[in-house]
């Protein structure tokens, strides 16, 4: 007998993943964050690493260094458990791009940020199946 398919990404999840990838990283995380709060399970650690990478992101926009750097940390340490993939999400690629951001976010140092504004922005990934 075969196994049950696993279920598509959540409504709200798909909408954060549009909106990080728009650049929209303060709502992103508006709505990932409601998921995560909604949802008990243990994956909710996946949302809440992909809110907290979006927050990165928005502290960078911000010009606010220091809280980037914690929130990338925080983010990194959530995303890990799920690479290198998790329903349809290429947390393996997620988790290469910020990593690449940590590193321009270590040499800017924190009168550095504008240097980074024209970076390409990291991008959350999905198989089309998932969705």
């Amino acid at each position: 007998m075969a196994a049950p398919a696993e279920p598509g990404l959540p409504p709200r999840v798909r909408q954060g993943i549009e909106l990080f990838n728009r650049g929209e990283f303060f709502e992103c995380h508006e709505v990932l964050e409601l998921e995560w709060k909604a949802d008990p399970a243990p994956h909710r650690v996946l949302y809440q690493g992909m809110l907290q990478a979006a927050v990165t992101l928005h502290h960078v926009r911000r010009g606010n260094w220091q809280g980037a750097t914690i929130m990338l940390r925080r983010a990194l340490g959530h995303l890990e458990r799920f690479a290198p993939e998790w329903r349809g999400i290429d947390v393996a690629g997620l988790l290469d791009e910020m990593r690449g951001w940590q590193r321009q976010l270590e040499l800017a140092g924190p009168d550095g940020l504008e240097g980074l504004y024209a970076q390409p922005l990291p991008r959350i990934r999905v198989s089309p199946a998932s969705c």
